[in-house]
């Protein structure tokens, strides 16, 4: 599939098993497929895969074996990102890695994931879904949007993520702040901003 789509780098599943993603929600009640999660509009209290995945490749293993860092991110959160978490064997494989792990937050709020989430917020969504993971370095947006992009955000029902320092600070996670987001489009990154946010935390994480 990667030569298919001429894909620059290499993209891995997580596992060859046929599963699903579920949610569970505060009032007893499940959605299952990621697509339905994303629109079902429910609080997500937390996930899980059925069945639970096996073994994971020894291509994903190498992979995370030979990185010089390891971001997780961006991306909606409860359906990107988390899932890929739920295997233990990953997590255990990315803790023994010698790679530092960095989490990208979101620059915004999603509907139906993470609307009103900070980043302290998203750091404990991530310890909650995946608690034997080491995270050594949060990034955070440090750029506002302009007045009117957030008043379009806010006739969207979303705002920028809000960076709560002392709770963040309070986790043990270096936060390291840059201006990553797509000025065109405040809800994303800027993918040349973040890539290049990305080396310098690899360059200065290298020569500690």
């Amino acid at each position: 599939m990667n030569r298919i789509l001429a894909v620059r780098g290499q993209v891995l599943p997580a596992t060859l098993d046929k599963i699903s993603l579920v949610a569970n929600h505060p009032d007893g009640s499940k959605t299952t497929g990621q697509q339905w999660i994303a629109k079902c509009g429910k609080e997500i209290e937390s996930l899980e895969l059925k069945p639970e995945p096996g073994d994971i490749s020894l291509d994903v293993l190498s992979a995370i074996r030979e990185a010089d860092i390891i971001t997780l991110g961006p991306g909606s959160l409860f359906t990107s990102v988390l899932p890929n978490l739920l295997n233990p064997k990953i997590v255990a494989a990315i803790n023994e890695s010698r790679a530092k792990t960095l989490f990208i937050v979101n620059t915004a709020g999603q509907l139906g994931e993470t609307k009103d989430f900070t980043v302290s917020m998203h750091l404990k969504t991530l310890k909650k879904h995946a608690p034997d993971l080491v995270v050594d370095m949060v990034l955070v947006n440090n750029r506002p949007p302009t007045e009117d992009q957030l008043a379009r955000m806010g006739d969207k029902g979303i705002a920028p993520t809000e960076y709560d320092a002392r709770e963040t600070l309070a986790m043990g996670v270096t936060t390291v702040l840059k201006d990553v987001i797509d000025t065109e489009n405040p809800i994303r990154h800027d993918p040349k901003k973040t890539a290049k946010a990305i080396m310098d935390i690899l360059h200065s994480s290298t020569e500690m």
